[in-house]
């Protein structure tokens, strides 16, 4: 009968620490920050786009936002690989592919001149 007892309660451990193991693996947010790094030029637009997506989709700052030079936004997204693509004032792009944006981390782009798409 001991026996029994203590085969319940090790399987009772194992079942609970599965399940919190398993909650713990939720998805948990993942943070994207666009930096303006130009020193002359303000950022107009910011597209987001899956990697998995054909299309940019919607701009992501409001319609009457901008980043000004030294300016910063940050957006919430789920863990996965991005593409990342900013507009100037100019309508000059600037494009990042393929960014891995793991669970939980915070991932930076400081978008300077060298990002320049050409």
């Amino acid at each position: 009968m001991r026996r029994v007892v203590v085969a319940i309660v090790i399987l009772a451990a194992l079942v609970i620490t599965g399940i919190l193991a398993s909650s713990t693996n939720a998805e948990e947010p993942t943070r994207v920050r666009i930096t303006n790094g130009l020193s002359r030029w303000s950022i107009h637009y910011v597209y987001i786009s899956s990697t998995s997506s054909s299309s940019w989709g919607d701009d992501q700052l409001n319609s009457d936002q901008v980043l000004s030079p030294g300016a910063s936004e940050t957006w919430t997204l789920s863990a996965g690989t991005y593409n990342l693509r900013v507009k100037d004032e100019d309508g000059d792009m600037y494009t990042r592919r393929g960014v891995c944006v793991p669970r939980g981390m915070l991932v930076e782009w400081r978008v300077t001149i060298d990002d320049l798409d050409r």
